[in-house]
């Protein structure tokens, strides 16, 4: 009895479901699948403007991405990960700067 007890406090701190993050489950469970019958470049370029609210390359190879809200909190767990991704580079938040020069004043 004293062990429901505490399983039902337990239930009751839990964090409201978040409907987005269900979705966003949903949407990585299958990206692997859905990438591979896709093969329209239309099709993936919705689906990647689902995940990613920006994505920066240079010389076509990707440097940074801002993942869109609901997403954020899967790329973050992969980050705090010790698995995380070898190398310096990764899982650093960056200040991306404007492309465009200025024009002169």
């Amino acid at each position: 009895m004293r062990r429901q007890a505490v399983q039902d406090e337990l239930e009751r701190l839990a964090p409201p479901a978040d409907p987005q993050l269900a979705e966003a489950e949903k949407v990585l469970a299958d990206f692997a699948s859905f990438w591979d019958r896709e093969k329209s470049p239309a099709e993936r370029h919705r689906l990647l403007a689902t995940l990613f609210e920006q994505v920066w390359q240079d010389d076509g190879k990707v440097v940074a991405i801002k993942p869109q809200p609901p997403f954020a909190p899967y790329f973050q767990a992969i980050c705090e990960s010790p698995e995380k991704p070898t190398g310096t580079d990764r899982c650093q938040e960056r200040e991306r700067r404007d492309s465009n020069p200025r024009p002169p004043a």
